[in-house]
């Protein structure tokens, strides 16, 4: 998405929430298309049950393992209505692509 006369270009991914045996190739497209925000347009239970699988990890909880890449929890703001993640994703030695991104998460 193009703002506008800014030159920038922001590359983002609205998507249901992965599968806990999807969630790295949640990252791997991630990385790929070079996204650098995540819309969540749901919460992670609703009524006692679960409806997304929490395919980030915990701040603070140092860089979480998820097939050839890593996730490190940078900053969480959390509101009453929203929710705001800062990732920083790196990929492994083994993927010749680049070291890694930063990446912003909106929870609605």
């Amino acid at each position: 998405m193009e703002i506008a006369r800014s030159g920038i270009v922001n590359r983002y991914i609205a998507a249901q929430g992965p599968l806990p045996v999807t969630t790295a190739d949640f990252w791997l497209m991630v990385w790929e298309q070079r996204s650098s925000l995540i819309v969540m347009l749901t919460t992670e239970s609703e009524r006692g049950r679960v409806k997304c699988h929490q395919y980030w990890p915990e701040p603070y909880a140092g860089a979480t393992r998820y097939g050839d890449f890593t996730v490190t929890a940078v900053k969480e703001d959390i509101t009453p209505r929203f929710a705001f993640r800062d990732f920083k994703l790196v990929s492994l030695p083994c993927i010749p692509w680049g070291v890694g991104a930063q990446l912003l998460m909106l929870l609605f």
